[in-house]
């Protein structure tokens, strides 16, 4: 019994030597495709990586032009305020100086 073990370890053993270090020069390795799938695996998540960091990179430009653009809204609506402010106190600036001038007249 061991010596049909033996006889079998011997066979396996050798294909695997001769799978490993190409015992036949002439015959190329046939890939192993649990290798090549695994390659086009990570080659799919190295795509899916860079198609990721420009997505975010797109995302953060759009973001900042949204948050410049939000400010400039605010900056704009602050100062229409002011203008009306100022345009209010233009107004009772000109009718207190009518009435000085009436009560001087």
């Amino acid at each position: 019994m061991f010596r049909e073990t033996s006889k079998h370890f011997d066979r396996d053993l050798d294909q695997i030597l001769d799978r490993v270090y190409g015992a036949n020069a002439d015959k190329r390795p046939v890939p192993d495709t649990n290798a090549a799938s695994m390659r086009q695996l990570v080659v799919r998540r190295e795509q899916g990586s860079l198609e990721l960091k420009l997505a975010l990179a797109d995302l953060r430009d759009r973001r900042e032009k949204s948050q410049s653009t939000l400010r400039m809204t605010e900056e704009i609506n602050f100062l229409q305020n002011q203008i009306s402010v100022l345009r209010e106190l233009s107004e009772q600036i000109a009718t207190l100086r009518a009435k000085l001038a009436a009560l001087d007249g």
